[in-house]
Order: structure tokens, then C-alpha cells, then sequence
């Protein structure tokens, strides 16, 4: 990752885009599933059966991974957006009841802004962080994980299987939230079958 300045003289980070074969994929994926999955880091929702996890961060590579992760362990991945609006956000951690949110380095600030943070106890990091915001995330009585390190411990984990793990066509795949025009935001519940579609 590189930084520049663009063309209103804000220093931004410029990240390079390499290929990933199909195996690469698979086994990060598998790998961040399994320590999720090993150290229970989701909610499990009773009605639905959902187990959620958060991601609150700009489209990325690793959002990518994460997202694949859930599918592998029949998580329920539950994207959160600026453009939901900083109001609405508390509303989504409380809905969903929420225990873990992967975070990049721009939206970890926006998010310890809130005075509300639902059930939320474990940050998890696309990014390093700095020291301050580590502290913050630290006196907010949260964990913060870093991604790169938990995708190694996964690698680990070679007795955590998801081979016991039924995912039914119609088991949610996603827990999508929209601005809807009036209210809160709806969410949306997108089943495997769904996807598929």
C-alpha cells in the first residue's frame, strides 16, 4: 500500500492489486472461517438460527475473504455502510445483536464515535491501527484482532472442520441492511437460494 495525494491535496492510501488463484482464496477464507468459528466470535441469533457476523468497511479484497468465510461456516455476514448514516449505525449493532465487526482503518474512527455500541465486544482489523485508536478500542472495553494474525492462527486450526456444519438452500446467506425512504434501515435477509438466483 502506497500513499498519495489526489487531487484536492488529501493524502490517500493507493493499494496495489495483485491476482489470487482460486486455492489462495479458498484457503484464506477457510482459514479466517475456522478461527471464527473455533472461538465462537459470531452471535448466534435464536429465531432464525443466524449466527452474524459484521463487516464494516469500503469494498476490499479482504471484505471479500470475509465474506467467504461465512460462507464456508454457515455464517451470516451482515454488511454495514456509511451511507446507512452514522445515526442509523448504533440501530444496526442493536438489532442484530452483534458480537464481532471487521473494520478498516477509516471506519473503526467513524464507529468509536458512537456512544451506543449494541453487543458488540470484538473489533476485528483489516488494517493496523494506530496507538490512539488502539486505546480507544481498548477503553471501549472491546477486543481488537488483527486480520492478517487470525488468518494465521486459522492455518493452525486444522482440526476445526466445517464438515459438520448443513447449510440449506434456504439458510441466509446475508442480513443486508437498505436506507429504505422513511425510518430506519430494513434489513434484508438473502438466503443462499437467493444468491444463486
Amino acid at each position: 500500500m502506497t500513499k498519495e495525494t489526489d487531487e484536492n491535496g488529501q493524502e490517500v492510501e493507493k493499494r496495489t492489486i495483485r491476482p489470487h488463484t482460486y486455492n489462495e482464496v479458498f484457503e484464506t477464507s477457510f482459514n479466517l472461517g475456522r478461527f471464527l468459528f473455533a472461538r465462537n466470535l459470531f452471535f448466534m441469533e435464536e429465531l432464525h438460527k443466524m449466527r452474524l457476523i459484521g463487516i464494516y468497511s469500503k469494498n476490499r479484497y479482504e471484505w471479500f475473504i470475509t465474506d467467504w468465510a461465512c460462507a464456508h461456516f454457515g455464517l451470516v455476514s451482515v454488511p454495514l455502510y456509511d451511507t446507512l448514516g452514522v445515526e442509523n449505525m448504533s440501530y444496526c449493532l442493536n438489532q442484530t445483536l452483534m458480537t464481532t465487526l471487521f473494520v478498516g482503518s477509516a471506519t473503526v474512527k467513524s464507529l468509536l464515535k458512537l456512544e451506543n455500541l449494541g453487543n458488540l465486544k470484538n473489533i476485528i482489523s483489516y488494517d493496523k491501527l494506530d496507538e490512539e485508536t488502539q486505546a480507544e478500542i481498548k477503553k471501549r472495553g472491546l477486543t481488537l484482532y488483527d486480520y492478517s494474525d487470525i488468518i494465521s492462527q486459522g492455518s493452525k486450526l486444522t482440526h476445526v472442520s466445517n464438515g459438520n456444519i448443513p447449510i440449506n438452500p434456504n439458510d441466509c446467506y446475508t442480513f443486508s441492511y437498505t436506507s429504505g425512504t422513511t425510518g430506519p434501515p430494513k434489513g434484508a435477509m438473502l438466503s443462499h437460494k437467493n444468491l444463486l438466483a
